[in-house]
This record gives structure tokens, C-alpha cells and sequence, in this order.
């Protein structure tokens, strides 16, 4: 873009240490687009991205959360272009949820590309999403809640195993657990309660049983409810091995899955990116 021409649009990018905003930056960036970038982390790899103008540290969002939305409006006005040209802030990871419950907010000052908070809570955390996929006769695998050892006692004889425990609010396979027996169970519950803190309602413990088959991954470019593209991959190998992230995916065509995908999306009225819509056939 030259000294004089006139950039297509502003995006500020949260999670600037990620690949995923590197890969943000790089895209907008080749379609005239300037960009910031932000992250609670001092050393960003997107803020070296030769699109990028500027960039901003905010406090931790997860405990600090009226500082973090303060130190975001402050810079979301500080970085306002002067012309009507697009002003977007695209949140990356963790933060989604959480700006796209404050989008009216923000909404004076600059677009929040995420869908609506309505369509997000029915499934996030990862416990919303059975109701409302058995509400629609989508599979699902069969799923518990667990508030207390007390709770998981009375579900255990109904747990065919090979069966995982996991938290319903992380992802990367942190605080996941794969179980082959009742015993086993137990000790993942009783690890979970040592390291991570599962006192509020949504982050109580969902045990699931497994369903056998490959990991697919659908993702989608969704525009009130239709899906206009998708991606579907498999994990080859993942990080950790018992159902962590993808460590080597491979592209495929997976028509059913997308259906799935599809119906579910649809339901929501979802607008924006749908990312990582599991599925295993």
C-alpha cells in the first residue's frame, strides 16, 4: 500500500502472541486492510507482521475483567481511523465470548466481528451444547454433569467405558482425561478438584462416554444461520493423544459432517466464524 493510497478498513486483532492472528494480520493485511494487534502477553508475533500499525497491552481478561474492557475501549478510540473507512475488532480465542457479550459497548466506536452472545451461550461452555443438540436429534454422546464425588457415584454404573472427563470451559486438551474404567475415573475426578478450581456451576466436570471413529473438525464462514463455506479436517495425530488438539490434520471431504454442521448452525442463527464443530462418524 502506498504513502498516499487509502487503506481498505482497521482491524484490531486480540491474542497477538497466536499464530491465528499472525495468519489474521497476513490476510487482511494483503486485502489493504491496516491492522493492531493486542494481547495481555508484552511480546506479540503478529505485532512483527509488516501489516501491522500498531499494537497494545491490556490486562488478563480472565481476572481483570472490568480493567481489561477499559484498557480495550480506551485504545479501540485511541486507534479509531480519522475516515469512514471499516472499523472492526476481531477477537481471536478466549476473549470471543466475552466481547461479543459487551459488543453494545463497543458498538459506537467499532464493529465486534463475532457472532451474537444469544447464539454463543446455548453452546458455550462445552456443557450447554448437549441440550441443544438433543433438542435438535443431533448425536451426541451420551453426557454428564458432575458437581461433587457424590453425583459422580450415582452415574457410574451408567458410564460405559472407555469414557473422558474434561472441563467445560478450556480447550487443548488442558484438564482432559481419558478413562478405561470406573476406578480410573475416580482418580481423574479427584486430580481435577486438586488443579483446577470447579466450584462455579459452569465449570463443573462433564464426563462422556467415547464413540468409536476418526476426529473430524468442521469449520464455516456462516451468514445468519447459512453456512457460505466450510472446511472439514481430520486429526491425524493430536496433542495430547487421548482427544487434545490437532498436531497433524489433514483435509478432507466430509459431506455428512457438514450437514450436522449445518442443522446446528442454522438452529443458532449463528453469524460470523464457527469454529471446530466436532464430529466423529
Amino acid at each position: 500500500m502506498s504513502e498516499t493510497s487509502k487503506p481498505n478498513g482497521r482491524a484490531i486483532i486480540t491474542f497477538g502472541r497466536s499464530y491465528q492472528a499472525l495468519a489474521a494480520a497476513q490476510s487482511l493485511g494483503r486485502q489493504g486492510v491496516e491492522v493492531v494487534v493486542c494481547d495481555e502477553a508484552p511480546m506479540m508475533m503478529a505485532q512483527f507482521s509488516k501489516y501491522t500499525i500498531g499494537h497494545f497491552v491490556h490486562p488478563p481478561a480472565k481476572t481483570h475483567q472490568e480493567e481489561y474492557l477499559d484498557t480495550m475501549e480506551e485504545n479501540i478510540r485511541r486507534f479509531q481511523p480519522d475516515s469512514e473507512i471499516p472499523y472492526v475488532l476481531m477477537p481471536i480465542h478466549e476473549q470471543t465470548r466475552l466481547l461479543a457479550e459487551k459488543q453494545e459497548r463497543f458498538a459506537p466506536f467499532v464493529r465486534v466481528a463475532a457472532p451474537q452472545f444469544d447464539a454463543i451461550k446455548k453452546v458455550d461452555p462445552k456443557h450447554k451444547l448437549t441440550p441443544t443438540a438433543t433438542n435438535l436429534g443431533l448425536p451426541i454422546p451420551k453426557t454428564w454433569r458432575v458437581a461433587n464425588a457424590d453425583e459422580l457415584e450415582a452415574i457410574i454404573a451408567e458410564i460405559r467405558f472407555p469414557a473422558f472427563l474434561k472441563l467445560p470451559h478450556t480447550s487443548g486438551g488442558i484438564g482432559l482425561h481419558r478413562v478405561e474404567t470406573a476406578e480410573g475415573l475416580r482418580d481423574a475426578y479427584r486430580q481435577t478438584l486438586e488443579n483446577f478450581d470447579v466450584a462455579d456451576e459452569d465449570r463443573h466436570p462433564i464426563v462422556q462416554e467415547s464413540v468409536s471413529g476418526s476426529d473430524y473438525c468442521v469449520t464455516a464462514l456462516v451468514r445468519h444461520g447459512v453456512v457460505k463455506a466450510h472446511l472439514t479436517y481430520r486429526n491425524v495425530k493430536t496433542y495430547p493423544w487421548a482427544g487434545g488438539s490437532g498436531a497433524i490434520r489433514e483435509t478432507v471431504e466430509a459431506k455428512p459432517l457438514v450437514a450436522v454442521a449445518s442443522r446446528l448452525l442454522e438452529s443458532l442463527g449463528w453469524h460470523g466464524v464457527a469454529l471446530r464443530v466436532e464430529n466423529s462418524p
